[in-house]
């Protein structure tokens, strides 16, 4: 993804070759070029994840994970916060010993620590793996 930082370096380029580079205009040049750079990287990151997401295969592969964590932060408003709880659930994959962080409540309300679950894949359109279910598993 480092390569999406290119673009507001491009953009400047662009801006100082079609107007050239004048003493006067020279900041807000850089500053206009700065805004489309990030604007127009902000717009392509959101059309490649929600192509890939909204593309999805039809094949789906499940994976077997554990619960090895959970956790509640309560937020109550603030700087950077908003009031925005947060529930975490960590995973852990049998197969690879692999860990992950999932930030959901439903799911957070439905397993429970300890507990065996099954993981739901599918692919997005560009290779990423996207999860489209977890559900715990019958003991």
């Amino acid at each position: 993804m480092w390569i999406w930082g290119i673009i507001p370096v491009v953009t400047i380029l662009i801006f100082f070759a079609k107007f050239g580079i004048k003493k006067k205009s020279i900041f807000l040049q850089v500053v206009l070029g700065c805004c489309f750079g990030i604007v127009v990287t902000g717009v392509l990151g959101v059309l490649f994840y929600t192509t890939n997401y909204w593309f999805t295969s039809s094949h789906t592969y499940h994976l077997d994970a554990y619960v090895v964590g959970k956790r509640y932060i309560q937020r109550r408003g603030g700087y950077r916060s908003w009031g925005l709880s947060k529930y975490y659930v960590n995973l852990k994959f049998i197969d690879n010993q692999e860990t992950f962080r999932l930030d959901d409540s439903k799911v957070f309300k439905k397993i429970n620590q300890g507990d065996s679950v099954c993981v739901t894949f599918v692919k997005g359109l560009y290779g990423i793996n996207i999860i489209k279910d977890i559900s715990p598993k019958n003991k």
